[in-house]
């Protein structure tokens, strides 16, 4: 039963609603679908984005130093 209580969580967005979130254009979000480049599923035809995924997607994006509060301490862990 736990796939049923995870499918009660799930939070779909619809295209405006994920682009919304994500502060990018309808037709930009549909253009990283068409290419396959962030998460996304077809109920019934119709494009969902689910947003947690979505999260973690934006997550896996991130570039560059990030400076997090606890960074220090976790980065210290990994060196002893």
């Amino acid at each position: 039963m736990k796939n049923n209580e995870e499918l009660k969580e799930l939070e779909l967005l619809d295209a405006k609603e994920a682009a919304k979130l994500l502060k990018i254009s309808v037709s930009s979000l549909r253009r990283l679908y068409y290419h396959n480049q962030i998460p996304h599923v077809k109920i019934g035809g119709v494009l969902r984005f689910e947003k947690k995924l979505i999260a973690d997607w934006i997550l896996s994006q991130t570039r560059g130093k990030i400076n997090l509060p606890n960074q220090e301490k976790s980065v210290n862990a990994f060196r002893r």
